[in-house]
């Protein structure tokens, strides 16, 4: 198994339990997928750099899973499909990567 970081926007506007709803819905893919799931980091509503499909904000989600190349393209797949979703990118990343980055970056600039 490779190990994959997959990072995706989702609509502004979507009220928290929408969103909620639309997460387990990606997880729930995911796992069906045969994908297994080690870390997840939501960065909350930002401003985006530039109109996505009239969107100037959106949810901003990372996650760490490990699966095969037929797991990436099959969430990819719902992610087009997806009315929720504007823009997304998976990434290899390591086998030995425990955590995702993000996360890291932003708890040593909150201990500064």
């Amino acid at each position: 198994m490779q190990r994959y970081e997959l990072t995706f926007i989702t609509r502004g506007e979507l009220a928290q339990n929408q969103l909620d709803e639309h997460m387990g819905t990606v997880l729930e893919n995911l796992k069906k997928s045969g994908g297994n799931l080690i870390d997840r980091y939501d960065w909350g509503l930002i401003d985006l750099a530039y109109p996505i499909k009239r969107h100037k904000k959106g949810f901003y989600t990372t996650l760490l899973f490990d699966g095969q190349q037929t797991t990436v393209r099959e969430i990819e797949q719902k992610m087009r499909l997806s009315d929720v979703i504007l823009r997304f990118l998976s990434v290899s990343v390591p086998s030995t990567q425990k955590s995702i980055n993000m996360k890291e970056d932003n708890n040593a600039h909150a201990q500064e």
